[in-house]
């Protein structure tokens, strides 16, 4: 998760230099992969992550569109395996974290 963070930091202070929008994305699907890894541990690096680029830089509407695609990366890179394991029937579902067996 650390090794993640890092490079989502790395690719999100990229992006302020050179105001590539697919820097920032790299940034947040890096932070929806650490959320895999660690679950909510991983997102506290967000509520600063969006601001920093529109702080640093003039608030116009091409800053908002790539602070869009990097929460829609962050999202994309952290709910995809949530989504398949919610989605596969409970019956048929393989052992996938958590105790192999549950409580009665």
């Amino acid at each position: 998760m650390t090794l993640l963070l890092l490079l989502a930091a790395w690719a999100l202070w990229s992006a302020l230099d050179t105001a590539r929008t697919s820097r920032l994305v790299l940034s947040g699907a890096l932070v929806g992969f650490a959320f895999l890894d660690k679950t909510l541990e991983a997102f506290m690096v967000l509520p600063p992550s969006p601001r920093v680029p529109l702080v640093r830089q003039a608030r116009d509407r091409a800053r908002i569109v790539q602070m869009a695609w990097f929460g829609l990366a962050v999202l994309a890179a952290s709910a995809w395996w949530v989504a398949i394991v919610e989605l596969w029937p409970a019956s048929s579902r393989p052992y996938i974290g958590g105790a192999p067996t549950t409580p009665s």
